[in-house]
Parts: C-alpha cells; sequence; structure tokens
C-alpha cells in the first residue's frame, strides 16, 4: 500500500560536528509528569561505581545498562517521588547528571491511501507522482548509496513487500526487546522507504539511495509513543554496529541530557545524525530534541513549491527544508493532493 504522507524528508549530511553538552537536562527544564515515565531515571556517575547509586541509604536496582556510553536506566521503587530521587541524586554531586526517563513520539501527521494510476512504465510506475524527487534531483543520483548504513529510528521497519528496501540489516526492538524490528505503526516503513525503497524495478516507487542498508531500530510503539531510554539504547545500538547516519523522526519539547551524550558519541566518531524538526507549526524557536541538539542536521518541511509548510517547525537550529507536501494543496496539479507517495 503506498500512501501520501506530509513527513520530513531526511537525507545523509556529508559532514558532522563534535559537540560538548553545556548544561544538564535539569538545568535546562524542569519535568512534568507528562514528559516523564514517573518509575525510570538515567545517570551518569562521574566515579563509575554502580553500587553507589543510593537514595537515603537504599541501593536503586538497575534496569538496563548503556555501557558505552556509561549511562544506566535505574528503577525508581514504588513509594517514592521520582522528582526527589532526581533532585537528591544531583544535589550528592556524584553524578555528571541525572533525570527522569522523559517521553518521545511522532510528530502529528496526515496520510491517505493512495490510489492513482501508473503514468510511466516499466520502472517505478508511480515515479511521476513523487514531485520530491524531482525537487531534490534525486532522479539524477549517481551515487546510490552502496555501502552506507542508516539506522532508523522509529516505529521499526516492514519487510517482504515486493517494494521494500532491498539491503535490510538485522536491527533491534527496543520497545519488545528482541531482534525482530518489525513495524506496527508505519511511519518507521515509510522513512526507510524514503531513503532506500527498491528502485528501477517496474514495481511502485522509487527511494532516494536504494543501495542504502537499512539498519531498523524500533523505539516506538504501535502508537508512535515511546521513551528516551530506548532512543539512547538505539543511538548505543547504531555506534557499535557500524551505522553511518542515524534518522531520527521523532522528538519531545523537552532535551535529555542522555540522549545529547550519545549523539555527541556519535558525531565524535564521524556518524551524521539527522532528525526531524516537528510538525507543530510552531516557527519561532520551534525546533524539537533531538534535532534542537547542537551538531544534529535538523530538517524542516516545504510544500511543492518550496515554501515552508504550515505544519512544520522551524527556528534558528534548522540546517535544511525537504519537500513535505500538504496533502490539502496541488501545487503540482498531478490531481492528487501533494504528500509524499512512498
Amino acid at each position: 500500500m503506498s500512501f501520501l504522507l506530509p513527513a520530513l524528508i531526511l537525507g545523509c549530511a556529508q559532514d558532522t560536528l563534535s559537540t560538548t553538552s553545556s548544561s544538564t537536562a535539569s538545568e535546562d527544564a524542569p519535568w512534568t509528569t507528562e514528559e516523564m515515565n514517573t518509575s525510570r531515571i538515567l545517570v551518569q556517575r562521574r566515579d563509575g561505581i554502580l553500587e553507589n547509586i543510593r537514595f537515603q541509604n537504599l541501593e536503586l536496582p538497575i534496569l538496563r545498562s548503556m555501557d558505552r556510553l556509561d549511562i544506566h536506566e535505574i528503577e525508581v521503587p514504588e513509594g517514592l517521588s521520582t522528582q526527589e530521587v532526581v533532585q537528591a541524586l544531583l544535589d550528592s554531586g556524584e553524578y555528571n547528571f541525572v533525570e527522569p526517563v522523559l517521553t518521545r513520539s511522532l510528530p502529528e501527521y496526515n496520510s491517505m491511501e493512495f490510489t492513482g494510476d501508473p503514468m510511466r512504465a516499466p520502472n517505478d510506475p508511480f515515479l511521476s507522482f513523487q514531485t520530491n524527487m524531482t525537487i531534490v534531483q534525486g532522479t539524477e543520483l549517481t551515487n546510490t548509496g552502496s555501502g552506507v548504513v542508516v539506522a532508523v529510528i522509529d516505529t521499526g521497519v516492514a519487510v517482504g513487500g515486493a517494494d521494500t528496501p532491498v539491503n535490510m540489516l538485522t536491527g533491534y526492538d527496543f520497545v519488545n526487546s528482541d531482534t525482530n524490528a518489525a513495524d506496527d505503526q508505519g511511519h518507521g516503513t515509510h522513512v526507510a522507504g524514503t531513503i532506500a525503497q527498491a528502485t528501477n524495478n517496474g514495481v511502485g516507487a522509487m527511494g532516494l539511495s536504494p543501495d542504502v542498508s537499512i539498519m531498523p531500530l524500533k523505539v516506538l510503539d504501535a502508537n508512535g509513543e515511546g521513551f528516551s531510554s530506548d532512543t539512547v539504547l538505539a543511538l548505543e545500538y547504531a555506534l557499535e554496529n557500524g551505522a553511518d547516519v542515524v534518522n531520527l523522526s521523532l522528538g519531545s519539547n523537552t532535551a535529555s541530557t542522555a540522549e545529547e551524550t550519545a549523539i555527541n558519541e556519535l558525531l565524535a566518531a564521524g556518524i551524521a545524525v539527522v532528525a526531524a524538526n516537528g510538525n507543530d507549526g510552531i516557527t519561532n524557536n520551534g525546533v524539537l530534541y533531538p534535532a534542537a541538539y547542537s551538531g544534529v542536521v535538523s530538517v524542516s518541511a516545504t510544500n511543492m513549491d518550496g515554501t515552508l509548510a504550515s505544519y512544520s517547525n522551524a527556528g534558528p537550529e534548522t540546517d535544511f527544508a525537504a519537500p513535505g507536501g500538504e496533502l490539502n494543496e496541488d501545487l503540482n496539479n498531478d490531481g492528487y493532493g501533494d504528500g509524499i507517495l512512498q
């Protein structure tokens, strides 16, 4: 099934800058209960001694460890206030950072089934409806991404169809803790298809870089919702398993020091990190995290005429804008709304 989807189209960056965190998320933003998982926190001790993660002489249990990053997900025992535990650990001076596990989600978007008639055969018969590929000169690219690994940190990626990405690597499902990173929502598959859908095969639509290898990393559930701890785990996985580019079409308006720490490790390793600015229509300082972190390639969405899409976020952190379209417009006069066919 093909969809018209006004989503951010994220590509690959040529150069990446290393950055350092200037402050902890706890200093930058207070957390509300709606923004956090009230039973888990993320910590990084200064001395690295895990037995010292204590609150009022109570040793706090470690749920998961990101050993490469020296970040640990800690359970807050029932009956304790997460905010009080976070503040007490911060006040101890023994931690580089302490923060709640924060919520992460897909940007709001609309989709519709595409039922247009093929107009170009035999190869990629729906290419004529992919105006976005013409705008970014996708049909003129000579480098098709061979040897490049793109980690798609999203809802997973569906495979097995006649027009899915050809080069799929083993990934991981951090929501269900297994190696089957199948997509039960659809967004991650759309993103992976935009990057590397099978091309010149006489079926469906084209992808921008069809020889790219996709590493599917599922951190969002069937509702498009998840937590910063899973995003950090996925970033560590990408770092340790050969990703060249990481794509994050998810976000929140709340910063995470753990997330930024992981991203800085990827940037220092020469891995490009690309993220969506968000779809809330906020153009004044509207860039969400992780797109707002320094060094991340942040991307806004445009209409088919090159102007900023009405739903797209923007702000001073924005690096690129690329076609996202508007389903209620038909600026290219093909008889269909100007979403992204993929």
